[in-house]
């Protein structure tokens, strides 16, 4: 567990509702899922390093939850235009409905 990690379960708490999912869901599989969307994780080549397939994944489902626009979630997170893409991207490959029903049983 990194000390980042530490320091927010200190903060939050046990039962942080986010902590608590956390534990309920299998991060490690929905990541898998994941692998291969951005072109650079398949070819290396071409632009600026994407931003983790996961934790992008996990800034759209807290807009989802929480009602939030884009730019709603911005701050140290990837910007709205980036974070749409994204969406359009799992929704492209058809993967969302499907990533939405595994988070959400």
């Amino acid at each position: 567990m990194s000390f980042l990690t530490c320091e927010a379960k200190s903060r939050v708490g046990k039962e942080n509702k986010l902590i608590r999912l956390g534990k309920i869901i299998d991060w490690e599989k929905t990541g898998k899922k994941l692998k291969g969307i951005h072109a650079r994780e398949i070819n290396g080549k071409g632009g600026q390093k994407p931003y983790d397939s996961l934790k992008m994944f996990k800034a759209v489902l807290l807009g989802q939850w929480h009602s939030l626009s884009d730019p709603g979630l911005e701050g140290e997170v990837p910007d709205e235009t980036t974070l749409c893409r994204f969406r359009n991207k799992l929704v492209e490959l058809r993967i969302y409905e499907q990533l939405l029903k595994e988070i959400n049983g």
